[in-house]
């Protein structure tokens, strides 16, 4: 629901985070994100956002797959990884 101005001005910060944190070589610690939280709801929310784009979610749901490896690698608990693997494997709920 925002604007592209304002999806920019959001999502700026983040992708300098993530540089930053690739500054220092890629290692599973650069990742950041509600998958290297283990913030579930996060993911449910972002795949309801997506649900109307069924090509943008696969990406997602692709990305975030990888993701959850390496946030184990990282020190993410297996029961956290194990919700976000299930929360990527449902469909979708519409907002």
């Amino acid at each position: 629901g925002l604007s592209e101005q304002e999806s920019w001005r959001l999502l700026w910060p983040l992708i300098l985070g993530t540089v930053a944190n690739l500054e220092a070589g890629p290692t599973p610690a650069s990742l950041t994100g509600p998958v290297s939280r283990g913030d579930v709801g996060t993911v449910h929310r972002n795949r309801a956002a997506l649900a109307g784009q069924p090509e943008i979610d696969a990406i997602y749901v692709a990305l975030s797959r990888h993701a959850v490896g390496l946030a184990q690698a990282a020190g993410l608990p297996d029961a956290a990884a194990a919700h976000l693997t299930q929360a990527l494997a449902d469909a979708p709920k519409s907002r």
